[in-house]
């Protein structure tokens, strides 16, 4: 009969401990932040930095373009429309292609203004890079 009641006490506990923890966790996800709708450019997942993705952006209409990498390309442009006076406007996004960046800035380097700015003049070139770089990851080139 003690052995009986034993077993029912520690069972009692065991039960009560998995309530507590169960409790917990669901307080926990309670308390977690809740998300922002995601802007379209925003990658789907938290990223690596080798799955940022590559972009090209212009000041105005007819202004400099900027070939950058970026995680979340909406809020990179946000950065950069603080600091112009111009519309910055997004006009490529490769997603998980910032191994292209460097190269090409090198191939564009004729062209460059200043840091990762391009003169507009290259604009139609470093299109058709974009191009190739979609097809060399087997996505359609617009």
């Amino acid at each position: 009969m003690g052995y009986a009641v034993s077993w029912l006490i520690l069972g009692s506990i065991l039960a009560l401990g998995f309530v507590w923890a169960v409790r917990d966790q669901a307080k926990k996800a309670r308390q977690q932040p809740q998300q922002r709708p995601r802007s379209p450019w925003a990658p789907a997942s938290p990223v690596a930095c080798g799955d940022r993705a590559l972009y090209l952006m212009q000041s105005g209409s007819a202004g400099p373009v900027k070939v950058g990498i970026a995680a979340d390309v909406e809020q990179r442009r946000r950065q950069l429309q603080t600091g112009s006076a111009e519309r910055i406007h997004v006009r490529r996004v490769i997603p998980s292609a910032s191994d292209y960046e460097r190269p090409l800035h090198a191939q564009f380097a004729r062209h460059r203004m200043s840091g990762e700015w391009f003169a507009v003049e290259a604009l139609p070139t470093i299109l058709g890079a974009f191009d190739r770089v979609e097809r060399e990851l087997g996505r359609n080139p617009r």
